[in-house]
Formats: structure tokens, sequence, C-alpha cells
């Protein structure tokens, strides 16, 4: 496959659906972690809102 420099012509519907397409990735990446923060520090955050309710 040879080199070609000069870029493809994207559509704005392609550029649309590309730019969807990384923030779905983004964020389902900060949900993941999220979740993995609450399951790590499950005990703290379950001790800090029942003594909130006090």
């Amino acid at each position: 496959m040879p080199f070609v420099s000069r870029k493809k012509y994207k559509s704005r519907r392609e550029k649309s659906q590309s730019s969807t397409r990384i923030i779905k990735i983004v964020i389902a990446t900060i949900l993941v972690l999220a979740l993995v923060l609450v399951i790590m520090n499950w005990t703290y955050l379950r001790d800090y809102v029942i003594t909130s309710f006090y």
C-alpha cells in the first residue's frame, strides 16, 4: 500500500459519528473507574453515609 500524504475527506456526519464514539468510550471508562473506586472504598462510604444521618 503506497504512502499517501493527503488526508481522506470526512463528511460532517462521519466526523460526528467518530466524535460521538470517542465521547461514549470516555464516559464508559469514567463510569467503570468510578464503580471500581466505590467498590474499593465501600466500607468508608457506607460509614460516612450512616454517620451523616445522626
